[in-house]
C-alpha cells in the first residue's frame, strides 16, 4: 500500500507545480538574462554627448527632414531669433570702444575677437538652423563647432572674473548659463520626442536667453562706468 501513496503524492506536487507555473505571469519578473529598460534619460544623454563631440563635425542635420516646413520660414520668430547673437556681438563691440574701463581687464582683451565670434554665429545659425535645417551641410558642423565653443568660453572667462565682480553679477551670469543650456538641453528632448513645436519654442529661447542675459550685464557695466565717470 506504502506504493500508490508516494506515487499520488508525486503526481500531485507535479500537479501544483504546473498550476502554479499556469498562474505565474512570465513577464513578471524580468530574467537574469534579459536586459532591463534603459533609463529615460539615456537618450537624451547620448544624444548630447553625440553633439558635443563626434556629431559636432558632421554634415549631418540633427533635425528630422520632414520638419523643414515647419522651421525653413526665413520670416518666421523661429528665424529671427539667430540675429540675437549679432545684437549681443555688435553692442559688445561698441562697449569695448566707447568705455573699455567698464570691461573687466582680461574681458577687455578677449573681448574683440570673442565680439566678432558672437556676430558671425548669427550667421552660422542662420545658414544651419533655417536654410539647411533638416539636410546635410557643412553649415551644420560650423554652427555647431562655433556654438559650442562660444558657449564652453562663458564659465572659463566669467570663473577668470570672479574677483572682478559683485555676488549680484555672479548670480545673474551663472544663472543665466545655466538657463541656456537647460533651454538647449530641452530642445535636444523634444528632438528625440519627435516634437517640433516644443523644439522651436526651446531653441528660440536657445538662441535669446544666454546673448540677452549677457548683454544685460554689459550694458549694466556700461552705465556703471559712466555714473562713475570712468568712460572717456
Amino acid at each position: 500500500m506504502g506504493a500508490p501513496a508516494v506515487e499520488y503524492g508525486t503526481h500531485r506536487a507535479a500537479a501544483q507545480r504546473r498550476i502554479t507555473g499556469a498562474n505565474s505571469s512570465p513577464s513578471s519578473e524580468p530574467r537574469p538574462s534579459e536586459p532591463r529598460p534603459s533609463s529615460p534619460s539615456s537618450p537624451l544623454l547620448r544624444h548630447t554627448l553625440h553633439i558635443c563631440t563626434r556629431g559636432a563635425v558632421s554634415r549631418k542635420s540633427s533635425i528630422d527632414p520632414r520638419w523643414r516646413r515647419e522651421l525653413a520660414n526665413p520670416r518666421s520668430l523661429y528665424a529671427l531669433s539667430c540675429a540675437t547673437y549679432a545684437i549681443g556681438g555688435l553692442l559688445w563691440a561698441l562697449q569695448l570702444a566707447a568705455c573699455p574701463e567698464s570691461v573687466p581687464p582680461i574681458a577687455a582683451r578677449l573681448g574683440p575677437y570673442e565680439a566678432a565670434l558672437v556676430t558671425l554665429q548669427s550667421v552660422w545659425s542662420f545658414w544651419s538652423d533655417v536654410l539647411m535645417v533638416g539636410r546635410p551641410s557643412y553649415a551644420h558642423a560650423v554652427d555647431r563647432c562655433s556654438a559650442l565653443t562660444l558657449t564652453a568660453l562663458q564659465p572659463a572667462k566669467f570663473l577668470l572674473l570672479t574677483s572682478h565682480l559683485s555676488h549680484a553679477e555672479l548670480a545673474w551670469i551663472w544663472g543665466g548659463i545655466l538657463v541656456g543650456v537647460g533651454f538647449k538641453v530641452a530642445g535636444y528632448r523634444a528632438i528625440i520626442n519627435d516634437d517640433v513645436d516644443a523644439f522651436r519654442r526651446m531653441h528660440i529661447l536657445w538662441h535669446m536667453s544666454l546673448p540677452l542675459a549677457l548683454s544685460a550685464w554689459a550694458v549694466a557695466r556700461w552705465r556703471d562706468g559712466w555714473l562713475a565717470g570712468v568712460c572717456g
